[in-house]
């Protein structure tokens, strides 16, 4: 158990030096802040057994955890695993059961041709009737192979400031030959509304996300990939989500700097315009309004859409005021 402190202000260092002390299978690791991904690399180049898991510190697991994750990978040869996972939203203590893949009733693995349907669940997943399901773009609640990481040198992109977790399945999920999904809730989110990744919304960091957008893209060029549904899906999904925090917080960020920086963003970005020009959109198993919504993405028309959620934030601004509403959440 690799114990990272990435420059914790409290009492961190001490608890886990003294956990260390007790089970020598415990190494601390001490390490000035730099980022997320820089810590979970430092644990990819520390790691000396064969799988590896991520654990993040306001997180929990189930005391079989590994056990399970172990024993179902060695039994049907996996490369890499997945599981289920419980909600638990802090502050309002009210806790969320919440399925990733929902169209996996029991214990499933995923080879050959069916893992297309693994690297798009990375981004989104519909059921048979188009509607939303959820995604597995973290590397929580997920069981890798060392070796696969360390023969195809693959390690979290420290340049990219949101999505690294995506980035980094998307690159594994290429070198793997069998996927397993796991239905028990073995891993508990603890959801902070105050966390960085809604700190990063808060700001109208487009940049950081359209750079993510473009890593994609580079990885699809790589392998010979065209843009799926599923990517462009979670491109506007994103892109308005962040939208949506703007409007709440506008009088934080400037907004017509920062709509004229992303239109600027969008011309130039390479994975924008393989989503301005998937016209499979027109004709994907969704309602007029997903519609309405992919064209004025797909036009630029931004300050469309910011009327459209500062008309969202005047309705609920109170209950975001007294934090019982958060767009993104």
């Amino acid at each position: 158990l690799l114990l990272i402190n990435d420059g914790s202000t409290d009492d961190t260092l001490h608890v886990a030096n003294d956990l260390a002390k007790k089970d020598k299978r415990i190494r601390v690791i001490d390490k000035e802040h730099v980022s997320v991904g820089h810590t979970r690399n430092r644990g990819i180049d520390e790691a000396k057994g064969e799988y590896l898991a991520f654990i993040d510190a306001d997180d929990e697991v189930v005391p079989t955890y590994l056990e399970k994750f172990i024993t179902f990978t060695e039994d049907e040869k996996l490369d890499w695993v997945f599981c289920n996972c419980k909600y638990i939203v802090d502050k309002t203590g009210k806790e969320i059961f919440e399925k990733y893949l929902p169209t996996f009733s029991e214990k499933t693995v995923f080879e050959g041709e069916d893992l297309s349907i693994v690297r798009n669940a990375i981004f989104i997943a519909l059921n048979e009737k188009g509607r939303d399901t959820k995604n597995i773009p973290n590397n929580v609640m997920c069981l890798f192979k060392k070796s696969i990481i360390d023969e195809n040198n693959i390690r979290i992109n420290e340049n990219i400031k949101y999505g690294e977790d995506l980035l980094f399945n998307y690159t594994y999920v290429n070198y793997i030959k069998r996927f397993g999904y796991i239905p028990e809730q073995l891993y508990i989110v603890r959801k902070r509304w105050d966390s960085s990744m809604g700190n990063f919304m808060n700001g109208g960091n487009f940049k950081g996300l359209i750079d993510l957008f473009d890593e994609v893209a580079k990885i699809d060029r790589k392998f010979q990939r065209d843009i799926t549904n599923e990517q462009s899906y979670y491109m506007i999904s994103q892109l308005s989500q962040f939208m949506e925090a703007l409007a709440f917080n506008r009088k934080e960020v400037k907004v017509d700097s920062t709509i004229d920086a992303l239109k600027e963003l969008s011309k130039n970005s390479v994975a924008m315009k393989r989503m301005k020009e998937n016209n499979d959109m027109y004709q994907w198993k969704r309602g007029i309004l997903w519609k309405i919504r992919y064209y004025f993405f797909s036009h630029d028309l931004y300050n469309s859409i910011y009327v459209r959620h500062r008309i969202y934030a005047f309705i609920y601004g109170k209950a975001f005021l007294k934090g019982e509403y958060r767009p993104w959440k």
